[in-house]
């Protein structure tokens, strides 16, 4: 007569010991909360079920919502005004952002898990403006719940352990929140470009503590005006700008004063809208962006054609106004040199002396980035233009060009014109 026991803590660590048993055990690569399609060769795409997928190796979270039909107008409302109305979006390009951010999860199987996207970039005028409210939008529609990670701070080395803890745990979203100061963290960078994470194992020192991990994460950010970072972050991110003017910041309502709990119980609905979405583009020809963008171009391809045939707007153009609300730093107080010169000597060769001079009588605050011209400190200002004016040669920026005449010997006497590009070559 058969008799149920508990097995064992022996023979349990038997059989997990057992060669046979480990190669009958199914293999799962990958662990989705949502169906999305998933690329399989070059031509094969596969909507994965809730349960295991053999085919795949792929366990879908059989809780996971249910994507039903829906026409493709009623899919463009439901994604442009239904999860972000209320929201004070500065322009209307940081609501084509936003969409964006929304559509991509939807995407990782089609452009490859390991192909990185842009690092989402929630900025305000001012605290309580509703930046990390915003942030939440996407994350409770794939993963049921909104967070915030605590920000990024001046310790390198902390940042470190916490990404690699972070994919560890197979974490699928991180966003640190109300970031301050200067971003300059080459691990935080490293993360949001590569697709592949190297580190070793904290508390140990031998070849198995050495970490090779898939970088499969999606990061964000958020933060007030005023925060700047590294000009590598500036072209891998997306801004989502948020902008509230009121004196009073508990004085503004939502349409929806339950946002987030509406999101939750209407995560197939939007799902379903951005199923929509994919088939549309998918009917037009799965046509890419028509705005390169070099940094993700697989992103681009997709998600921007994505939107660009749904007539959603382009998420891949440059960003403006950039010298109102901080950022690089470097690219900023470059620009304010070209503006200044190009004002008082358009298209015409002047000496680095000349520009010194500008500088000096300038009152641009974007300048002080160089340091100060006109103190114990001009030397070491001089020497910091001059090393950025030689890295900006033929760069574009403010529709002016920096031409540099290179002909003589000393640096200090090579001559600098900054042409507008509106004369033509």
């Amino acid at each position: 007569m058969f008799v149920a026991e508990s097995m064992s803590e022996s023979l349990a660590k038997t059989m997990l010991k057992s060669p046979a048993f480990i190669r009958g055990l199914p293999k799962i690569r990958r662990i989705l909360d949502v169906s999305i399609p998933i690329r399989k060769g070059k031509n094969q795409i596969i909507f994965p079920n809730p349960g295991y997928n053999p085919e795949l190796e792929i366990f879908v979270d059989p809780y996971a919502p249910k994507i039903s039909n829906m026409p493709i107008e009623e899919a463009r409302n439901v994604i442009s005004e239904e999860p972000y109305t209320g929201f004070c979006f500065k322009n209307a390009q940081s609501k084509v952002h936003a969409i964006a951010r929304l559509i991509t999860p939807y995407t990782r199987g089609l452009m490859g898990f390991a192909h990185r996207v842009p690092l989402w970039f929630y900025n305000a005028n001012r605290p309580r403006a509703g930046k990390d409210y915003c942030a939440g939008v996407a994350q409770i529609v794939y993963l049921k719940r909104a967070f915030e990670d605590a920000p990024l701070g001046n310790n390198s080395e902390e940042t470190r352990k916490r990404i690699t803890a972070a994919l560890l745990a197979g974490r699928r979203q991180v966003h640190f929140a109300n970031c301050q100061g200067y971003i300059d963290d080459k691990y935080f960078i490293a993360a949001i470009t590569n697709s592949v994470w190297n580190d070793r194992l904290l508390g140990s020192n031998d070849a198995k503590s050495d970490l090779e991990i898939p970088n499969e994460a999606e990061f964000s950010m958020s933060a007030n005006m005023g925060l700047t970072y590294k000009e590598d972050i500036e072209p891998r991110s997306r801004r989502i700008e948020l902008a509230f003017y009121e004196e009073h910041d508990n004085s503004r309502t939502f349409p929806n004063p339950f946002l987030h709990d509406w999101l939750k119980e209407n995560r197939s609905r939007m799902l379903s809208a951005i199923h929509a979405l994919y088939l549309y583009w998918v009917d037009k020809g799965m046509s890419g962006s028509t705005t390169p963008f070099t940094s993700f171009p697989k992103w681009a391809e997709i998600v921007g054609g994505i939107m660009a045939a749904c007539e959603l707007g382009d998420p891949c153009l440059p960003h403006q106004d950039q010298d109102l609300i901080g950022g690089d730093q470097k690219t900023l107080a470059m620009r304010a040199v070209y503006e200044l010169a190009h004002q008082h000597h358009p298209d015409q060769w002047i000496k680095k002396s000349d520009l010194y001079k500008l500088i000096r009588e300038s009152q641009d605050e974007r300048l002080s980035w160089f340091g100060d011209f006109d103190g114990d400190e001009k030397k070491k200002a001089e020497s910091r233009l001059g090393k950025t004016i030689s890295a900006f040669d033929k760069r574009e920026l403010s529709n002016i060009q920096l031409l540099i005449d290179a002909s003589a010997v000393k640096s200090q006497q090579h001559r600098l014109m900054f042409r507008s590009l509106k004369l033509g070559t």
